[in-house]
């Protein structure tokens, strides 16, 4: 059972009179054009801008994501765990957060799944149809569709509309699906991990998801896929994958590994298989500059994949392997292990910047990118197992934000120097974008 969470949503009211941006601020719950804190903790999710009262509800929480779900100019929070997806909609008045919807597999128009399905366990936002609506990408990694792949795992998206986040064509992925490449095997955990980013290069948003080699001890090989985004939301045609076996050189059997009475047991067969974790942790960005989004995914322990978009999508011969020593929550399994990774521009030069987190340390390795891929890493000692990158002060240039369970730690960064920080008394180790 996953532990209960709290998601406190700060409004960064850094300035006075700020007025709302023109585009809408991704993570702005209350329309003050700058972005908001959403932070998990044990026991319930509360909105709290600064000088003003909190509203708390009480929700238990795997999972947080922010996205504009009905395009009024406000971020709706989304917030899985239990099983279900609860969304509360952004609001400018107090308390901030209006009406709350839950979607439940197999309930009101939601593809069913198997039991124990750990629904709401990974969260990705994007607008995949590029119709003006948020949309969202639920992981449900323990799900069993059939005999043949328990806890293979899978994902849904939902699409958003002028009413909200809506059940109406929800597509359920996994890797049993026609037209999905690949195949499902027992304790795969497709939909682990999810992230979203343009890519292909075409102008849509397209869904990465990762199925990280099963769970710990099981000698499963893992894999990334990356979905098209279209006019139409996300789609099979294109899928394309890489595999743990394509980045470490060992080939899976899959007779050996996933198959026969013993399978992943069977100790003889360890050698055949591919056994480091994989995808545990993913982010898109464009970390080389230019018009195609990477994939950057945390693999083993102390590393990152780097895997270069194109047209086409992800390919196992476009890829580098970069090694953090010391950050080892790149791909460990734990609570809200994508959010282990962030990217975004900090330093305002047109790439994309990596930020990946210790969880043991508390250190902090910042990427920065440039056109021969992530530059050497700089190390930040922020004390936060999560991390965001949020532009909370309105100026366009993400902040780093960092939870450890008790506070909140927020970083400006000028030059690729820290000039400022705050620690804000939140509790929580879950932080959304």
């Amino acid at each position: 059972m996953p532990p209960r969470v709290v998601i406190v949503v700060l409004a960064a009211a850094l300035c006075v009179g700020a007025t709302v941006s023109p585009d809408p601020v991704r993570g702005d719950v209350n329309g003050e054009g700058r972005a908001d804190l959403v932070v998990g903790g044990p026991g319930s999710f509360m909105v709290q801008p600064l000088g003003s009262k909190a509203t708390t509800l009480s929700r238990r929480v795997t999972a947080l994501s922010t996205g504009d779900f009905n395009g009024d100019g406000l971020a709706d929070v989304a917030a899985g765990g239990g099983g279900t997806l609860t969304v509360a909609y952004g609001r400018r008045a107090y308390p901030h957060l209006g009406r709350t919807v839950r979607f439940t597999p197999g309930r009101g128009g939601v593809p069913p799944l198997g039991a124990g399905h750990g629904f709401g366990n990974a969260l990705t936002t994007a607008d995949f149809n590029r119709d003006g609506y948020t949309d969202i990408a639920v992981g449900a990694p323990e799900t069993t569709l059939d005999s043949a792949a328990t806890h293979g795992g899978a994902a849904v998206v939902l699409y958003g509309s002028r009413g909200g986040l809506t059940s109406s064509r929800a597509l359920r992925l996994s890797e049993n699906t026609p037209g999905v490449v690949g195949f499902s095997q027992h304790s795969r955990l497709f939909g682990a991990a999810l992230a979203s980013g343009d890519v292909t290069g075409d102008g849509y948003s397209d869904l990465v998801v990762t199925a990280p080699s099963g769970r710990p001890g099981y000698d499963i090989g893992g894999a990334v896929h990356v979905f098209r985004g279209s006019a139409k939301g996300v789609t099979l045609a294109g899928d394309t994958m890489v595999t743990s076996g394509n980045v470490d050189g060992r080939v899976m059997d899959v007779e050996a590994c996933a198959g026969g009475s013993k399978g992943a047991d069977n100790e003889a067969n360890t050698a055949q298989c591919t056994r480091d974790p994989f995808g545990w942790s993913v982010r898109v960005g464009r970390v080389h500059g230019g018009k195609y989004a990477d994939v950057v995914a945390g693999i083993g322990t102390g590393k990152l994949l780097i895997l270069r978009g194109g047209p086409s999508g992800i390919d196992k011969r476009r890829k580098k392997i970069v090694a953090l020593p010391g950050i080892t929550g790149t791909s460990a399994p734990g609570n809200d292990h994508a959010g282990s990774l962030a990217t975004g521009d900090i330093d305002r030069d047109g790439r994309s910047d990596i930020v990946a987190a210790a969880r043991a340390t508390g250190d902090i390795a910042v990427l920065y990118g440039s056109a021969g891929g992530p530059r050497p890493p700089i190390r930040i000692r922020a004390g936060g197992a999560n991390v965001a990158l949020l532009d909370l002060d309105g100026d366009t240039v993400p902040e780093l934000a960092t939870a450890d369970g008790e506070s909140v730690r927020l970083f400006w960064i000028k030059n690729r120097r820290v000039t400022e920080t705050r620690t804000l008394s939140l509790p929580g180790t879950l932080i959304a974008r």
